[in-house]
């Protein structure tokens, strides 16, 4: 979303902004989760893969910031528990998806050298993995993955 001034507005009219929704920009954050993913597949086939995160958190903070002062301007404050809920209902299902299939494979595939437990699964669920890696309280086999959730969270409180 790209916000637009109203042309129609006169200097004593209320600024107003329309909002637009661009695919590009979704897009983009999907060729940034490509890089990312080709770099932990095999980063000797995209060595800057990793700028995907930083892309991705970029675009994301933009997008969703924009939604926040539209919702500001809109009704004159933000509902942070609304925001919270909108977060959960869209990212949780697919958070639960991928850890439950990744702590299905750890299961099944033991002798894998990079065994996930209960605790690395929670760790993830609950956004700390970043806190948990910083504190040195649970050597998480999630890695970076982990990590990287948490820190955007984080981007997202302490941008409110």
């Amino acid at each position: 979303m790209i916000p637009q001034t109203n042309p129609d507005s006169n200097a004593t009219k209320k600024h107003q902004q329309n909002y637009i929704y661009l695919p590009s920009l979704d897009g983009l954050r999907g060729i940034a989760i490509l890089a990312v993913m080709i770099f932990h597949a095999s980063p000797k086939y995209l060595r800057g893969g990793f700028i995907g995160v930083d892309i991705f958190f970029v675009l994301s903070g933009f997008l969703i910031t924009s939604l926040l002062i539209k919702e500001y301007e809109n009704k004159g404050s933000i509902n942070i528990k609304h925001f919270y809920m909108r977060r959960i209902l869209r990212l949780f299902p697919a958070l639960v998806l991928f850890l439950c299939g990744t702590f299905i494979y750890a299961s099944l595939f033991p002798h894998h050298k990079n065994i996930v437990t209960f605790n690395d699964v929670l760790i993830v669920l609950f956004y700390i993995a970043n806190w948990v890696r910083a504190f040195k309280i649970h050597i998480s086999n999630f890695g970076p993955s982990g990590f990287s959730v948490g820190i955007g969270q984080d981007r997202h409180r302490k941008s409110r």
